[in-house]
Protein backbone atom coordinates (compact mmCIF):
# COMPACT_ATOMS: atom_id res chain seq x y z
CA UNK A 1 0.00 0.00 0.00
CA UNK A 2 1.26 3.30 -0.92
CA UNK A 3 0.47 6.05 1.06
CA UNK A 4 0.13 9.86 -0.48
CA UNK A 5 2.31 13.00 0.39
CA UNK A 6 -0.15 13.96 2.69
CA UNK A 7 -0.58 10.59 4.46
CA UNK A 8 3.28 10.47 4.64
CA UNK A 9 2.81 14.05 6.26
CA UNK A 10 0.10 13.24 8.76
CA UNK A 11 2.23 9.80 9.83
CA UNK A 12 5.34 12.16 10.51
CA UNK A 13 3.15 14.70 12.25
CA UNK A 14 1.64 12.21 14.81
CA UNK A 15 4.81 11.07 15.62
CA UNK A 16 6.60 14.10 16.39
CA UNK A 17 3.23 14.80 18.47
CA UNK A 18 3.81 12.13 20.06
CA UNK A 19 7.98 12.53 20.89
CA UNK A 20 6.98 16.25 21.73
CA UNK A 21 4.62 14.67 23.90
CA UNK A 22 6.91 12.63 26.03
CA UNK A 23 9.55 14.37 26.66
CA UNK A 24 6.96 17.34 28.26
CA UNK A 25 5.23 14.47 30.50
CA UNK A 26 8.77 13.01 31.72
CA UNK A 27 9.89 16.10 33.09
CA UNK A 28 13.41 15.76 31.52
CA UNK A 29 15.27 19.08 30.05
CA UNK A 30 14.75 19.17 26.45
CA UNK A 31 19.05 18.18 26.54
CA UNK A 32 18.63 15.56 29.07
CA UNK A 33 15.29 13.86 26.64
CA UNK A 34 17.45 14.05 23.65
CA UNK A 35 20.45 12.81 24.84
CA UNK A 36 18.43 9.62 26.27
CA UNK A 37 16.14 9.14 23.35
CA UNK A 38 19.02 9.70 20.92
CA UNK A 39 17.50 12.43 19.47
CA UNK A 40 19.59 15.37 18.24
CA UNK A 41 18.64 19.32 19.58
CA UNK A 42 18.36 20.34 16.59
CA UNK A 43 16.10 17.64 15.22
CA UNK A 44 13.79 18.04 18.48
CA UNK A 45 13.45 21.76 18.04
CA UNK A 46 13.13 21.28 14.34
CA UNK A 47 10.12 18.65 14.23
CA UNK A 48 8.81 21.30 17.28
CA UNK A 49 8.79 24.13 14.96
CA UNK A 50 6.94 21.84 12.24
CA UNK A 51 4.14 20.92 14.86
CA UNK A 52 3.60 24.58 15.48
CA UNK A 53 3.98 25.59 12.04
CA UNK A 54 1.15 23.08 11.15
CA UNK A 55 -0.84 24.16 14.05
CA UNK A 56 -0.61 27.97 13.12
CA UNK A 57 -1.78 26.92 9.29
CA UNK A 58 -4.36 24.87 9.95
CA UNK A 59 -5.30 28.06 12.30
CA UNK A 60 -5.48 30.19 9.56
CA UNK A 61 -2.81 32.06 10.57
CA UNK A 62 0.35 32.51 8.95
CA UNK A 63 4.17 30.86 10.04
CA UNK A 64 5.79 32.41 12.95
CA UNK A 65 8.69 32.55 10.91
CA UNK A 66 7.23 34.69 8.28
CA UNK A 67 5.39 37.23 10.40
CA UNK A 68 6.86 40.83 11.17
CA UNK A 69 5.04 44.05 11.62
CA UNK A 70 3.11 45.47 14.14
CA UNK A 71 -0.25 44.45 16.06
CA UNK A 72 -2.47 47.26 17.89
CA UNK A 73 -2.61 46.79 21.53
CA UNK A 74 -5.65 48.38 22.76
CA UNK A 75 -5.42 50.76 25.77
CA UNK A 76 -7.38 49.60 28.75
CA UNK A 77 -7.44 52.46 31.26
CA UNK A 78 -7.04 51.30 35.15
CA UNK A 79 -9.92 50.32 37.14
CA UNK A 80 -10.03 53.47 39.69
CA UNK A 81 -11.86 50.32 42.17
CA UNK A 82 -9.00 48.47 42.24
CA UNK A 83 -6.41 51.01 43.37
CA UNK A 84 -2.74 49.37 44.08
CA UNK A 85 -2.04 47.63 47.18
CA UNK A 86 1.16 47.08 46.99
CA UNK A 87 4.41 48.53 44.67
CA UNK A 88 7.25 46.53 44.31
CA UNK A 89 10.51 48.40 42.71
CA UNK A 90 13.95 47.16 41.85
CA UNK A 91 15.90 49.21 39.26
CA UNK A 92 13.33 49.59 36.27
CA UNK A 93 11.16 47.09 37.09
CA UNK A 94 7.39 47.84 38.91
CA UNK A 95 5.36 45.13 40.12
CA UNK A 96 1.93 46.62 41.40
CA UNK A 97 -0.82 43.94 42.92
CA UNK A 98 -4.26 45.79 43.20
CA UNK A 99 -6.22 46.01 46.25
CA UNK A 100 -8.88 43.55 44.84
CA UNK A 101 -6.64 40.73 44.97
CA UNK A 102 -7.18 38.09 47.61
CA UNK A 103 -6.27 38.78 50.99
CA UNK A 104 -3.75 35.96 51.77
CA UNK A 105 -1.72 37.07 48.96
CA UNK A 106 -1.64 40.81 50.17
CA UNK A 107 -0.74 39.30 53.48
CA UNK A 108 2.15 37.32 52.28
CA UNK A 109 3.59 40.24 50.12
CA UNK A 110 3.75 42.19 53.12
CA UNK A 111 5.43 40.03 55.41
CA UNK A 112 8.10 38.85 52.70
CA UNK A 113 8.51 42.57 51.96
CA UNK A 114 8.69 43.34 55.70
CA UNK A 115 11.25 40.39 55.64
CA UNK A 116 13.18 41.70 52.83
CA UNK A 117 13.52 45.57 54.57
Amino acid sequence: MLLSMNEVVEVRMASWKAMVQERSASGLSIEEWCAANNVSESQYYYRLRQLRNTALAAAGQTSMEHTGGFMRVPFCPADPSSAVALRIRRADTVIEVSGDAPDNILAFLKAVMTDVV
